[in-house]
């Protein structure tokens, strides 16, 4: 069975950088059994909906809550390591999360990107993590995760980030109404990602 609690999670490299907006980005976060299982699934057992709003959102979306999950992954759900993760989070940015953590995953094949937007809203999202997994992501197959630091980029600047989405990387970001981020168009390949989102406490 898939390793419980944060075994399959390596939060030790894990540094908060402030620019654009908090975030950190650790690389060979998830473990090699969790991304080979993940990917076994994703490819053939999961039920993806597609997502499309007019070109500025395109991916395939499910939720793994209301998914039929192999035994091996039913860990991502329970609240074990559940709890464990919202913990870690809210440690690294000094936040107070709610019980509330929704656990999705996405599916973007060539031409699908995400557009400029930063999640803010009514719903009190606070924090979102990333965990990339793929069968070997190389820059020019595109589908760059993008942080930055204005709405309309006329370039790229230093205070802007730019993440290959290499396999089993995972990024985590604080969501505001400055938390810019986007995706650019996939090339090549199907870019997988596992999200956690997470929930400011409601008082």
């Amino acid at each position: 069975m898939l390793e419980t609690k944060m075994d399959c999670f390596d939060f030790g490299p894990a540094t908060i950088d402030r620019l654009p907006f908090p975030h950190f980005s650790v690389s060979n976060f998830a473990s090699e059994e969790l991304g080979q299982n993940l990917l076994n699934w994703f490819e053939s057992d999961a039920i993806w909906k597609t997502h499309n709003q007019d070109g500025f959102y395109e991916s395939y979306d499910l939720s793994l809550r209301d998914s039929r999950l192999p035994l091996e992954l039913e860990c991502l759900v329970q609240p074990l390591l559940i709890d464990d993760l919202r913990g870690k989070v809210a440690a690294l940015f000094r936040a107070r999360l709610d019980e509330r953590v929704d656990v999705t995953a996405h599916k973007l094949v060539p031409s699908y990107r995400i557009g400029i937007h930063t999640d803010f809203g009514e719903t009190n999202q606070t924090h979102r993590l990333l965990i990339q997994f793929n069968r070997g992501w190389r820059t020019e197959m595109g589908g760059l995760l993008l942080f930055l630091s204005s709405k309309v980029p006329s370039q790229i600047t230093g205070d802007d980030r730019v993440f290959v989405p290499y396999h089993r990387r995972a990024i985590c970001f604080e969501v505001s109404n400055r938390s810019f981020h986007a995706v650019t168009p996939v090339n090549d390949g199907e870019r997988f990602t596992l999200c956690f989102s997470f929930y400011s406490v409601r008082d």
